[in-house]
């Protein structure tokens, strides 16, 4: 907890009180942008829990909220410890999280080879021929399933984060600040110099800024904090701005509730929604998700005691164990999908049950996981064996994918050899057929395929055709071959 925070908490018993070295705040807001944007995968959006997470639509969207505080949760850790460690530390969940995008993709290739279930979207079906130009797509983050994105930007800029936090550790946060600035001027004058050929569908340069703000606000967060404790009218000053944070951000939502009806300003600039953010991010939506990203901490800060009590038990596991809960939505997703009774034409009441009983699942995986965790990391070697884990998983999973498309190839080339050897029967027994009837017709033969061509104007040779294919197959007749 901060100096300005511990004084104030007199003030408010309902405040944030600092427990420990782990700022649990951060991990309910976490916990609430990953059940958000699970549910707001899912679908069902008529339910009443799809109010809660904005159904995407919002001035504000989950995955702003994840990155935002992904990249604030690592400068907080990173200010604590020595550079080194930091990055030590940062390199080894850069590779965890690239294994698991890795896994994701060749588990969702595997499911599109080899069933039929229905998916959240699918990466292009190869045969074995095509493998390995397959296989570089996924490996260097070209091609992803769907969902997988948010995942492929964030070992994006996991994977930069080491230069900014030797920015940071050095005292350079100006050059930190300017890159940032860079290239999200780029992007907004020239988006193809910074576009990154990756599977994420929000262009990174312009939505860099909510990371890497977060990451410099989680840096200096105590710093700065010290530096507005010691000066009473610095005070005064934090506490107008959030007055002012609060009024503008309940503003805001009422007008968005409207439809910006009257405001033409603002509909045309935040009426158009998160798939504008994603892929511009123009300045004045950039502004208005940091301006709710503090609204969301003065909220959960000043209302911790009862948003805690209320939806701690839910939030607080899911965000402390993020990447897992991610993947564990992924996967459940189409399982509810592929239930033979599942249809979402249904009542809000019974689409808030099927989004309940979807979320209830990935928790239950969630709580599973601590618990299993709690009984078997016992020892350092456990925890060395747990953390080559993802890398084991790929690995049986590049295994398992390059069988099934051997098969997968050997299957369809069975299939349309067999397919191609029962064209030329019918083809052939229509030559024999025209000839027996003194029909004149034309032969066009190359490699594997053949054609024959009739004089289509005349009635007596188009009769004999139709004829033949009655006796071949009544379900041909009138089609033209």
């Amino acid at each position: 907890m901060t100096t300005v925070e511990r004084r104030e908490t007199s003030r408010s018993g309902w405040r944030y009180r600092d427990e420990g070295r782990r700022d649990l705040r951060l991990d309910l807001l976490r916990g609430f942008a990953l059940f958000a944007m699970a549910i707001n995968h899912f679908g069902l959006h008529q339910s009443y829990l799809h109010s809660m997470s904005g159904r995407s639509n919002f001035l504000i969207n989950a995955a702003e909220v994840f990155f935002f505080i992904s990249g604030m949760t690592l400068g907080v850790i990173a200010f604590r410890e020595p550079l080194r460690r930091s990055v030590e530390r940062l390199l080894r969940r850069t590779a965890v999280v690239y294994f698991v995008v890795i896994g994701i993709s060749l588990g969702f290739a595997v499911l599109a080879l080899t069933t039929d279930l229905e998916l959240w979207g699918t990466l292009p079906q190869v045969g074995f021929a095509g493998f390995g130009e397959w296989l570089a797509e996924i490996v260097t983050m070209r091609a992803a399933p769907f969902g997988a994105d948010v995942l492929v930007a964030y070992v994006v800029y996991l994977g930069i984060s080491p230069l900014a936090l030797w920015a940071l550790a050095t005292g350079r946060w100006r050059a930190l600040v300017a890159v940032v600035v860079g290239f999200y001027l780029l992007s907004q004058l020239a988006p193809q110099a910074v576009e990154i050929p990756v599977a994420a569908f929000r262009n990174l340069a312009a939505n860099g800024p909510v990371f890497f703000g977060g990451l410099l606000i989680g840096w200096y967060r105590t710093s700065i904090s010290e530096r507005v404790a010691a000066n009473p009218q610095s005070m005064r000053l934090v506490h107008i701005g959030n007055w002012v944070v609060i009024g503008v951000g309940i503003g805001l939502a009422m007008a968005y509730g409207r439809g910006f009806e009257g405001l033409p300003v603002l509909e045309g600039t935040l009426a158009e929604g998160f798939a504008v953010r994603e892929e511009v991010m123009p300045l004045v939506p950039l502004l208005v998700v940091f301006l709710y990203l503090r609204f969301l901490w003065l909220v959960v800060d000043y209302l911790w005691l009862p948003l805690e009590r209320a939806l701690g038990l839910l939030l607080l596991p899911l965000g402390q164990a993020s990447l897992f809960t991610y993947t564990a939505h992924l996967v459940v997703m189409p399982l509810f999908w592929n239930l033979p009774w599942f249809v979402e034409d249904v009542s809000r009441w019974a689409a808030t049950l099927w989004v309940s009983a979807y979320v209830a699942v990935i928790y239950g995986a969630v709580r599973l996981r601590s618990f299993v965790r709690a009984k078997t990391l016992t020892s350092d070697t456990r925890r060395a064996r747990l953390r080559r884990m993802p890398e084991a998983i790929v690995t049986g999973l590049l295994v398992l994918a390059v069988s099934t498309a051997a098969l997968v190839a050997d299957d369809r080339a069975a299939a349309s050899a067999a397919e191609h050897a029962e064209a030329r029967h019918e083809v052939e027994a229509l030559i024999d057929h025209l000839e027996a009837q003194n029909v004149e017709y034309e032969v066009w033969e190359e490699d594997d395929w053949i054609e024959v061509e009739i004089d289509w104007k005349d009635p007596a040779a188009v009769e004999v055709v139709e004829r033949f294919w009655e006796e071949w197959d009544p379900a041909e007749a009138g089609s033209e071959h």
